[in-house]
């Protein structure tokens, strides 16, 4: 297992099975939490609150927040990867610095980040003082 940089960070097969940095690793760590609790509910009703159900929900929670974030990585490193030569490894920079400063909540993350686009990732990344003045132009 090996940690892919960030430009190599958009090849799923590999990044799914050996990745090692934090985003992968806790995804995997959530996705078989929630797995676990799935089994463990399985025959439970839907509108059931047992303890059991109340942790499958809390998991899967936090399984979609990981994925989100990880598949929004996933996603900016394509991107990037396609301009490694002009501001590519800048834009892979500020995107770790975003999710590891960032302040929403888990609930969020599970529900609202996966309605924002690629393109408000980068307009935000356009406006930040990561983005050299000279791709300002051509980030899309």
């Amino acid at each position: 297992m090996t940690q892919l940089s960030p430009l190599d960070h958009h090849a799923y097969p590999r990044v799914d099975v050996e990745c090692t940095c934090n985003l992968c690793v806790d995804w995997r760590l959530w996705r078989n939490e929630y797995d676990k609790y799935k089994v463990l509910t399985s025959d439970h009703l839907r509108q059931c609150f047992c303890w059991r159900c109340c942790k499958r929900r809390s998991a899967q929670q936090h399984f979609l927040a990981t994925a989100s974030q990880r598949e929004l990585y996933c996603e900016m490193s394509y991107h990037a990867s396609q301009h490694a030569k002009t501001y590519g490894p800048k834009l892979m920079d500020w995107m770790a610095n975003e999710l590891k400063r960032n302040e929403a909540s888990v609930g969020w993350w599970a529900t609202i980040a996966q309605a924002k686009t690629l393109t408000y990732w980068l307009l935000r990344f356009q406006a930040s003082s990561f983005c050299p003045a000279s791709a300002v132009s051509g980030v899309f």
